[in-house]
């Protein structure tokens, strides 16, 4: 059974319906069909200013709580879609650490850099 309201559990049906397929799987076709179209952050965050003010025309349609719309469902996914595609800060710090931490090993040991350099070169003979 569902936690979610009758007037959410409508508002899913309807998503359901524009995209083509069930409740159950309508968060995940939303967010391929999303991500298909490869949007930039910015034109997600378009996207997601259009939803918003969706919601207020959406709740005066349906007679419902703009938080119990379509278009509240679409605003949560957008913003789960833009957080997914945004960098985050630690992502540069760990990219850092992980280079740092094999520039130590290849310093430390002459034999791996050695045969990472010939694979390297093998690599280059084998593309040229």
């Amino acid at each position: 059974m569902s936690n979610l309201s009758n007037n959410k559990e409508i508002s899913l049906a309807i998503l359901a319906k524009r995209i083509g397929c069930s409740t159950s799987n309508v968060k995940v076709e939303f967010l391929k069909d999303l991500a298909k179209d490869q949007p930039s952050i910015i034109a997600a965050q378009k996207l997601l200013i259009e939803f918003r003010q969706k919601k207020k025309t959406e709740s005066i349609q349906l007679k419902i709580d703009p938080n119990d719309t379509p278009a509240s469902f679409i605003e949560t996914w957008i913003l789960e879609f833009i957080e997914s595609i945004t960098p985050q800060p630690d992502d540069d710090k760990t990219h850092q650490e992980k280079v740092n931490y094999f520039k130590d090993m290849l310093q430390k040991d002459p034999d791996l850099q050695k045969r990472l350099l010939d694979h390297l070169i093998n690599l280059e003979e084998s593309e040229g």
